[in-house]
Parts: C-alpha cells; sequence; structure tokens
C-alpha cells in the first residue's frame, strides 16, 4: 500500500515538474490580424508582446508592443526569448524577411500569407498545430467558413458595379488585383476597376480615378479631400465613406461579419443609384 502511494505521489509529482507546451509558451505577434488569430484559436494568454496597433483593438492591450507599422528591433524581439514570433508576410513583407534571422537563436518563426478570406482556415488550423490548440482551431475553422458561406450565398449577383476602394488619403492609395479586399468586392457584387493596376495596392492620383469612371468609390479615411469628392459627384460616381473597420481591412474570423456589412452598404450604395 505504501509502495504504490509513494509510487503514485511520484508520478504526481514528476508529472507537475513537466510543463505542457501549450502553457509554457511564449509567442510574440507582430501584427493586429496575428495576435485576433493566435486569440481566436485559444491561444490569447500565451501571447506575450504585440504591435503598437494591436492594443487599440483589445486583444492584450495589457501587453507591452514591439513594433509599429512594420518596423522592430530584432535585439529587443531576441532578448524576451519567445518560442515563437507570428508575424504577416502580405502586410509587413520586410519585417517578415528580416525574421528569418532569428531562427538561429532557437525560436520558431511563423508567417501568415493571407491573401483570400479563403485562405484563413487553413491558417487557423495551422496556428492551433503550433500551439497546442488544435481543437479550438478546427472549430473556428470550420465556423468560418460556414459563415463565409452564407455571406456569399446571400449577396451573389451576375451584375458587378465598377468600384474603386481607398484605403489611404494622402497619397491615395488603391486596393488594386493582388489585395484580398478586389476578392471581397467580388462577393459584394462590386467590381475592382483598378484591379490591372499591379501588386495589393498602390498610389493613384485623382485624375486616373475619375477617367476610370466608377460607379462607387469605397474610402476609409476621414480625412478625404471635399474637392475630389465633389469632383466624383460631377463624374457620377457614389462615394461611401465605410471608416476603418478591422473586419474588413484585416483577415480574422471576424472578417465574414466584416464582409457581410461591407455588401449591406455596397447594396445600399447602389440602390440609391438607381
Amino acid at each position: 500500500m505504501r509502495k504504490r502511494l509513494a509510487a503514485a505521489l511520484f508520478s504526481a509529482a514528476l508529472t507537475a515538474s513537466i510543463p505542457s507546451d501549450a502553457a509554457a509558451l511564449s509567442i510574440i505577434a507582430l501584427s493586429p490580424q496575428s495576435a485576433e488569430n493566435l486569440a481566436s484559436v485559444g491561444a490569447r494568454d500565451e501571447i506575450t508582446a504585440v504591435d503598437s496597433a494591436t492594443r487599440d483593438i483589445g486583444v492584450r492591450p495589457d501587453l507591452p508592443a514591439v513594433s509599429f507599422a512594420g518596423q522592430a528591433s530584432l535585439e529587443e524581439i531576441a532578448a524576451r526569448k519567445p518560442d515563437l514570433i507570428v508575424a504577416d508576410k502580405t502586410f509587413f513583407p520586410a519585417l517578415s524577411e528580416s525574421l528569418q534571422k532569428l531562427t538561429g537563436f532557437g525560436i520558431k518563426i511563423h508567417l501568415a500569407d493571407l491573401k483570400s478570406l479563403d485562405d484563413l482556415p487553413g491558417e487557423l488550423i495551422t496556428l492551433g498545430r503550433l500551439t497546442g490548440h488544435e481543437e479550438q482551431a478546427e472549430k473556428q475553422s470550420e465556423e468560418f467558413r460556414k459563415r463565409l458561406g452564407e455571406v456569399r450565398e446571400r449577396y451573389r449577383t451576375e451584375k458587378k458595379i465598377g468600384t474603386v476602394f481607398l484605403v489611404g488619403s494622402r497619397p491615395l492609395i488603391a486596393a488594386t488585383g493582388g489585395s484580398y479586399l478586389s476578392g471581397m468586392l467580388g462577393d459584394c457584387g462590386a467590381r475592382n476597376i483598378l484591379s490591372d493596376l499591379p501588386g495589393s495596392y498602390s498610389a493613384v492620383n485623382t485624375e486616373e480615378v475619375i477617367r476610370r469612371r466608377p460607379e462607387l468609390v469605397i474610402d476609409t479615411s476621414p480625412e478625404q479631400d471635399e474637392k475630389f469628392r465633389k469632383m466624383l459627384s460631377e463624374n457620377g460616381s457614389r462615394y461611401l465613406f465605410i471608416g476603418w473597420d478591422p473586419d474588413i481591412i484585416q483577415i480574422t474570423v471576424k472578417s465574414a461579419d466584416g464582409l457581410s456589412r461591407l455588401c449591406r452598404k455596397i447594396a445600399e450604395a447602389s440602390a440609391k443609384g438607381r
């Protein structure tokens, strides 16, 4: 009896002395999108440092910021000795490339490369595997697929209105063919008329936008020039201000709801122009 009790106590002590992988993880999320997606798969408490913009969206506002808009000190990051760094290759390609230097310190680097909403379920599964939250990741992935399908079916239409999607005002920055925003426009019955321009985003001038004669101009910036807006109106283009909605501007599990809001606003703006 005593021997069995002693063996049981020894086994329990040994098990307690070995931390689980998930509990032991220290993760640095170098973009708001990365932090959101880590939190959604259940790894919120393992995040130990974030990008400065992440604190503005409510994901771990208590944590220190180690990067700002794609700029970060590799020395400061290495000094924190994280087990895993998650960054966005799509948003910050230069930072993503420089992070590879940290692999020599035994730090795992995961670079998310989300080019469309359809890439998110796979990304969630990967994050779940990396953090030991596979079950939660599977659940979130399936729920997102279902919700995304419902939104797309609801707003499916053959007619596509010519649209420009602006994400910056000074200078004008527009989503182009390589941006996932073009795909979101397509889901909402719109067509990005700047999809022929290279890359994901491009600086454009007002004359170019006017020359393309968009039916609709979507804008996220509250500082848009009134003269430009007047020119659009005189050109017969409708103007739709949607503000900086993180559920539209980044790809997370909330993006299906963001897509729904975008589609509804586009449908309403389109109806006003008839």
